[in-house]
């Protein structure tokens, strides 16, 4: 849903009063996301943990949403997306600000939700937004089909995905060594036992 008509920058909206946490900016215009489901932030919570474990052995730094990500940094500054998780190399650490991650991640990672799906997966206006500002690496976490699709930005474009499924484990070449299983990655709710 879109908040405001008017067009904003970055710098112009992180301060407006009708900013919220759960806005992001498309071509300088607001829009609302909603709220997600119980078992989405689950499977935030386990990528976060996992990711922290890349943090901490010194690989990089981990954000998790409503921290903005300002795809088009070095230009309009118009094109903010909240992703439910990002990673960003040490080396590139200078694009973490006070205020946002001023630039394309390394890693972006988006769990669907109902709410959400139909954007970020191919073709959809997050999507489209990765694709065209070229993220190195976009991965959608499906919990209906059980799966991670991880995609590859190469010429231009993303590639087929690699998909994972239970018995495969989550790697990276971001962070060698540092692993986390499928199935440990999306549990059925509600859990056996509750």
């Amino acid at each position: 849903m879109t908040i405001a008509t008017r067009r904003y920058t970055f710098d112009e909206w992180i301060d407006a009063p009708a900013n919220t946490p759960l806005a992001e900016l498309v071509e300088g215009i607001p829009v609302d996301r909603m709220a997600s489901t119980f078992d989405h932030g689950q499977i935030v919570g386990e990528l976060w943990d996992w990711l922290r474990r890349a943090q901490r052995a010194g690989f990089g730094w981990v954000s998790v949403e409503p921290v903005g990500v300002v795809l088009d940094a070095a230009g309009a500054r118009r094109n903010v997306r909240e992703p439910d998780l990002c990673f960003v190399r040490k080396d590139r650490a200078h694009i973490i600000t006070g205020k946002a991650v001023e630039g394309v991640p390394d890693l972006v990672i988006e769990v669907l939700s109902p709410t959400t799906r139909d954007d970020d997966l191919p073709d959809g206006a997050k999507w489209r937004d990765y694709e065209r500002f070229g993220v190195p690496s976009y991965w959608i976490v499906d919990p209906e089909e059980r799966t991670v699709a991880q995609y590859t930005h190469t010429g231009g474009s993303f590639g087929e995905p690699v998909v994972l499924r239970d018995g495969d484990e989550l790697r990276s070449e971001l962070f060698p060594g540092i692993t986390l299983p499928v199935s440990a990655l999306i549990h059925p709710w509600p859990p056996t036992g509750a």
